[in-house]
């Protein structure tokens, strides 16, 4: 009974580890997609659009990635040149989750 649950046990391990080394796996090949995606939109950024998309990428990568998506859609789709300032908060107000607005009233 001793070496059933011995084996049972490196096995589990196992499993474990492989399904550990698949998620690694996967996550490395979304962050080469996403680097290559980032690579392309970048070139059809203006400065200041640049600029934006890196304070968003540092303060909320998962709405970053929402950006690059859009951004690269558009330029498919619309054959966008560039994309300005303007134009970028534009996608960021449109993609961007409201904001809660709270009312304080005082007794």
């Amino acid at each position: 009974m001793d070496e059933l649950a011995e084996i049972r046990k490196q096995r589990l391990a196992e499993l474990q580890n492989q399904q550990m080394q698949n998620q690694i796996q996967e996550q490395e090949k979304f962050q080469h997609q996403v680097d290559e995606l980032e690579m392309l939109v970048k070139q059809h950024l203006t400065s200041e659009a640049l600029q934006r998309y890196s304070n968003i990428r540092t303060a909320n990568p998962e709405l970053a990635i929402k950006v690059l998506a859009v951004v690269s859609h558009l330029m498919q789709t619309q054959n966008i040149a560039m994309i300005n300032d303007d134009q970028m908060k534009m996608i960021l107000q449109k993609i961007a989750p409201a904001k809660k607005e709270f009312k304080i009233k005082r007794v």
